[in-house]
């Protein structure tokens, strides 16, 4: 014989159970967040550090052309230099992208800060071969520069912490609505034990 009792243990059950299986989730939802992040630090520590690497090979290429008395090769080893540090930075770049995505802060800071690399590179090749700088370009790309660098770092751990944050709000709802939806999917059945065990005692 059936107790009425029962169909409150199955419903504890189903709620233990289901509260087991989405902490699992949460949990595992935690630790790929946490590892989606750290790749995010990464990408942006190597992105910073290319940067800088690129900053560093303008300022010798134009501290080389103002200098004007430099080798030939010495110049060209400069600028050599100067395209293999801006290609790295394009690839740290790319990186930024596929892990940020294009819509975020730190892409905008990322590809601004590109830009004004390639824009100070062709200002310099242009100087080299001896055309004035009229509108100061070299001059607007270091401020361009210099305020996407300055923004770059808050950008990147601003949207570091904001990874999975959407995810994780919607497993911890569902945690929250376990019990309730549990009992509800017992209802039914507890109905028809009521109703089955009041025929059995009306007989």
């Amino acid at each position: 014989m059936i107790a009425a009792t029962d169909v409150p243990l199955w419903a504890a059950l189903l709620t233990g159970l289901a509260g087991g299986v989405l902490g699992t989730l949460f949990t595992i939802g935690h630790e790929r967040g946490a590892e989606f992040r750290t790749r995010m630090l990464t990408a942006a520590d190597e992105f910073l550090q290319a940067l800088i690497d690129a900053v560093n090979r303008v300022g010798d290429v134009n501290a080389l052309i103002k200098h004007q008395r430099v080798p030939k090769i010495r110049l060209d080893e400069a600028f050599a230099d100067l395209d293999a540090a801006r290609d790295e930075l394009g690839v740290m770049l790319g990186r930024i992208n596929l892990l940020f995505g294009r819509d975020s802060p730190t892409w905008e800071s990322a590809s601004s800060a590109d830009e004004a690399i390639r824009g100070s590179a062709t200002v310099l090749r242009a100087l080299r071969s001896g055309e004035p700088d009229d509108q100061n370009l070299y001059v607007y790309f270091a401020a361009k520069l210099k305020a996407a660098a300055d923004s770059f770092g808050a950008d990147a751990r601003s949207d570091v912490r904001t990874v999975g944050l959407r995810p994780l709000r919607r497993v911890a709802e569902t945690t929250r609505m376990a019990p309730s939806r549990a009992l509800r999917a017992t209802a039914v059945p507890r109905f028809r034990l009521r109703t089955w065990l009041s025929g059995f005692r009306r007989r």
